[in-house]
């Protein structure tokens, strides 16, 4: 395993997903750790190949970065590195989604958004419709827990709570 060039705050790490140098694999498939696999998976790698950047939909904006396919031999993967500046990402950007959805929007590359149904908001799930009247993605609409491969519990509760505490 190879050694980060340089430690980042937080959440900016992921940038290191498009670094070839890092692990040489030209594919990197990458999910959030409070992500919960409900179903097999194995339908979202027919996607690889499709895009350069493949990301889950997410509910408030376009790009959720709680689940990246990168084709990190692509020309998008060395420019969303080589114009990463952790300073003016801090005074500019809310997150590393807000650059990565900034920088693709900019650059218009092959980009595939997957349908919600493979990456859902746990959040989204219990309160539908407060959540659509916030929501800026038309894409995301309401799905059935049965049809739903994974679950983000972004924010909070995390998984393990409720797994503490299932009557939440």
């Amino acid at each position: 395993m190879q050694e980060l060039p340089e430690e980042l705050p937080g959440w900016w790490n992921k940038i290191y997903l498009f670094d070839k140098n890092i692990i040489p694999t030209r594919y990197i498939f990458f999910i959030d750790l409070d992500v919960v696999i409900l179903r097999n998976i194995d339908e979202e790698f027919e996607y690889i190949k499709r895009a350069d950047v493949i990301y889950a939909q997410d509910t408030m904006d376009l790009m959720s970065s709680s689940l990246l396919i990168v084709d990190r031999y692509s020309k998008l993967a060395s420019d969303v590195l080589e114009n990463f500046n952790l300073n003016t990402c801090l005074q500019t950007c809310v997150g590393d989604q807000d650059y990565f959805s900034r920088f693709i929007n900019e650059k218009n590359p092959k980009v595939l958004g997957l349908p919600c149904k493979f990456h859902y908001s746990y959040k989204y799930l219990l309160d539908y419709d407060n959540w659509r009247a916030k929501s800026n993605n038309s894409n995301f609409f309401e799905v059935s827990i049965n049809d739903i491969y994974m679950l983000n519990f972004h924010g909070f509760p995390k998984p393990h709570d409720i797994a503490a505490n299932p009557e939440n």
